[in-house]
């Protein structure tokens, strides 16, 4: 089944800026519980790699996540829009495979009531604002379905 791609983002390795949990050996992830896909495309990039890893710990919260990473105890796989003030993108430079782009899709049952017809009217038009509102500020398209 395939939904409605509301919003395309490109997906990073991020660590803390002044650590260097991504030199580490093992390296140390901060991931999202089991299902995620953030969690499966680490785990295979890095196994693509043969790069060895432990998984230091685990959150269902971004929040969790990120207070690890900001305090130099792991690195992690995120969308690039949330990373906060004081983390980082890693990338090829750094020894870090490619990720695929993470989507936000809008997925509907059979019969969809007025007020849920509603609600998606009023994401779509959140998620389209804020790209406009992106590319505008940073001078790069938007990237929408």
């Amino acid at each position: 089944e395939t939904g409605e791609v509301l919003r395309r983002e490109p997906t990073v390795w991020a660590t803390a800026e002044r650590h260097l949990a991504h030199e580490d050996e093992p390296l140390p992830l901060a991931l999202f519980q089991a299902g995620c896909p953030f969690r499966d495309w680490a785990l295979a990039g890095l196994s693509g790699l043969g790069r060895p890893y432990r998984i230091a710990y685990t959150s269902a919260s971004i929040s969790g996540v990120l207070a690890a990473v900001t305090a130099g105890l792991a690195v992690t796989v995120l969308g690039r829009s949330v990373l906060p003030a004081g983390v980082r993108p890693l990338g090829a430079a750094e020894g870090f495979p490619p990720l695929p782009p993470a989507s936000i899709t809008l997925h509907r049952g059979g019969s969809v009531s007025a007020v849920a017809e509603c609600l998606a009217g009023y994401m779509r038009e959140g998620f389209a604002a804020e790209a406009l509102s992106s590319s505008m500020s940073t001078g790069n398209p938007a990237i929408l379905a």
